[in-house]
């Protein structure tokens, strides 16, 4: 399995192997609770939780400085995952200041990553769609938007019902649409 490690003392160390039961596979998901438990949380976590709550608290500045670090120590990291996570904050923040030519440039690059990541038909893209539907149709890209939409649907659909919140948004998003036109 390539997500296994030799043993655990090897890749964490004796003290912290004695989180892991023994004589169990040790999986890197393991590695990161226990690194977690053992040296608390990592500069990016720190990053994307003070990044979070200066949004809740509307200091917006600092929010978008505290994104950009954590986009830049993912980089750091070469962590995808972790640069996904901060592209989609960033661009969270830019559309609740209503900068959406901003956001749409980092949830275009957030969803190319995850669609390396996890490939086309994962729901992590069609959220990735929808977010990226958001902040073009503020600037009046319809057609783009219906046809992010229309990809966004099905792959809604085959993951979650079409009662799922999300595919009820994507739905009656696109009756939006057709409705105006």
């Amino acid at each position: 399995d390539p997500n296994t490690v030799p043993n655990s003392e090897f890749a964490i160390g004796k003290t912290a192997a004695n989180l892991i039961p023994n004589g169990q596979p040790v999986r890197i998901s393991d590695l990161q609770a226990v690194s977690q438990k053992t040296f608390g949380p990592t500069k990016w976590e720190q990053l994307k939780t003070s990044a979070e709550k200066a949004v809740e608290n509307r200091v917006y500045v600092e929010a978008e400085q505290y994104w950009r670090q954590a986009l830049d120590e993912a980089d750091n990291q070469l962590n995808k995952s972790m640069r996904v996570v901060s592209l989609d904050g960033l661009g969270d923040l830019y559309c609740l200041l209503k900068r959406y030519a901003e956001a749409e440039v980092l949830y275009t690059e957030s969803l190319i990553t995850k669609i390396e990541l996890v490939g086309e038909e994962h729901a992590a893209i069609a959220f990735g769609l929808s977010k990226l539907s958001n902040a073009m149709y503020y600037q009046g890209k319809i057609a783009d938007v219906e046809t992010l939409l229309a990809r966004a649907l099905p792959i809604l659909i085959r993951n979650f019902g079409r009662w799922h919140n999300e595919t009820t948004y994507v739905i009656t998003k696109l009756e939006r649409i057709y409705a105006d036109q």
